[in-house]
């Protein structure tokens, strides 16, 4: 064991060091919101970043993904800051349209119970420009394996604006515009501090290389957006518009509850996440420069064996943890969300399942075959709201079942689009090892429920301690063979 453990990379363990401090962050600005915010203004605040992430998930993430399938190339050709500069202008223009498309969505469907709705407008317009520029320039320095630079920016940001949310939120205005404005300002301090960074780090373009104006725009880059874009849009419906659902019917208060036990879930197993996206993705993204069929499998292949050992087993530690999560990251009012957060957390793991087989379109350039996928999983989340309504069933329990379903099919279809792009084959036996280390942490989650504070405190290390261990072992063994 200690022999394949010594074959893992040590930036892994840097960055898996960096992300539980950055998880750690995340779940505590939850639990320092969940104690100065009224669940109004909880509730306000996810509505107001579900329709933020629209035009972040719909018409800037596509974008942001055809360069980041070209990022090392153009940084070769040293065209980087010419594509950088297309991209400012359309950020701009997202911005922009922003504008009537958030006064339209208050007229027409009635989102929101604000006054001040002048101020959401300017807000999402920001929110849009500032932090998609800061989230997705922060991507570059982990394509670009700057990795301490992704996890030092992630970290100054959320410090930053956690502090600055709670003063504003403490003393100048309790509400939801006060809370993201903090977390906005943030965002910028990490921005600004990003782009001297950037500069610092990647060469100026060639002036002798200048491309033709419209390389960005171009048949290529709208031929791979556009089915992006779709699929992004049934992503969307998956992920937010439940809310606007919930609100409707079941008010914001349920809503705040409901989004802070999904929201839990997503922070503590987009940990898992994140760790492959820094470590694993940039390998795999430029093991895609001029490379075969075969190439490319045998990439993406590599890929999915490390990530889905950890996604099995850290998502098993996660759920062992779930009632001492509950009970240190949520104010008193909320502790009642145990099986919002547990629903939430198989969410996840089919979530982050399917993004590891949607990246096979990605590096296939075959992106209209994400489309499939996820409106399979939008029309039957449809459908069973259809039912619910129908049948007079719409309730809280059954909005998360259904959640979970539209997920596990999307899971599924995802998994045979890839079968008919690469043909893959997947290791069962690293399938069976993860199961095996994963199943004590999920006899665990079963008995710890109602164990005193301190049972769970050391339960919640051990269970910690056993996800590293059974990682390092079963992912070092791999590389061993690979």
């Amino acid at each position: 064991m200690i022999s394949a453990m010594k074959n893992l990379d040590q930036r892994i363990v840097f960055l898996f060091s960096g992300r539980i401090v950055q998880a750690f962050l995340t779940v505590f600005t939850i639990r320092i919101m969940t104690g100065t915010l009224p669940a109004v203004e909880i509730g306000n605040q996810y509505i107001i970043n579900s329709i933020y992430l629209w035009f972040s998930m719909v018409l800037i993430n596509p974008v942001g993904m055809f360069v980041s399938r070209h990022l090392n190339e153009w940084k070769n050709d040293r065209k980087i800051y010419y594509i950088l500069n297309g991209m400012n202008s359309y950020f701009v223009l997202v911005a922009l349209i922003s504008i009537p498309s958030v006064v339209l969505a208050k007229y027409f469907f009635n989102v929101l119970y604000l006054n001040s709705y002048g101020e959401v407008i300017i807000l999402v317009s920001a929110l849009i420009y500032i932090s998609t520029w800061f989230a997705l320039l922060n991507s570059f320095f982990n394509l670009l394996e700057f990795q301490k630079t992704f996890v030092v920016l992630n970290s100054l940001s959320q410090v930053t604006g956690l502090v600055v949310s709670y003063v504003i939120v403490r003393f100048l205005r309790t509400d939801a515009l006060g809370w993201l404005s903090g977390i906005l300002l943030g965002q910028l301090l990490g921005l600004v501090v990003g782009i001297w960074l950037f500069r610092r780090f990647v060469p100026h373009d060639d002036a002798e290389n200048k491309p033709r104006q419209e390389l960005f725009f171009t048949r290529e880059a709208f031929a791979f957006c556009h089915p992006v874009a779709i699929t992004t849009l049934f992503m969307w419906f998956l992920n937010q518009g439940y809310r606007f659902i919930v609100e409707k019917n079941l008010g914001l208060e349920t809503l705040a509850s409901v989004a802070i036990g999904l929201g839990l879930a997503t922070s503590t197993v987009g940990l898992i996440e994140l760790v492959t996206t820094q470590y694993f993705y940039p390998k795999y993204y430029a093991s895609l420069l001029n490379s075969t069929l075969e190439q490319r499998r045998a990439a993406w292949e590599i890929l999915w064996k490390k990530s889905v050992i950890i996604y099995i087993v850290g998502t098993c530690a996660i759920l062992s943890m779930s009632h001492f999560i509950i009970e240190i990251l949520v104010a008193p009012e909320f502790r009642n969300i145990i099986l919002y957060l547990v629903v939430g957390i198989g969410i996840e793991f089919f979530k982050i399942n399917s993004n590891i087989l949607y990246l096979v379109a990605h590096g296939e350039k075959k992106t209209t075959r994400t489309i499939i996928p996820y409106f399979t999983g939008a029309v039957l989340l449809i459908l069973f709201f259809i039912g619910l309504y129908y049948f007079r069933e719409l309730s809280v329990n059954y909005v998360l079942y259904a959640l979970m379903a539209a997920h596990l099919a999307t899971y599924i279809s995802n998994l045979h689009q890839v079968k008919k792009m690469i043909s893959p084959s997947y290791d069962k036996l690293i399938i069976f090892k993860s199961v095996l280390a994963g199943l004590p942490l999920v006899i665990a989650f079963v008995f710890l429920q109602g164990a005193p504070f301190v049972v769970l405190f050391g339960a919640a290390a051990a269970s910690g301690l056993w996800c590293l261990g059974c990682i390092y072992y079963l992912v070092g063994e791999l590389e061993v063979n690979i």
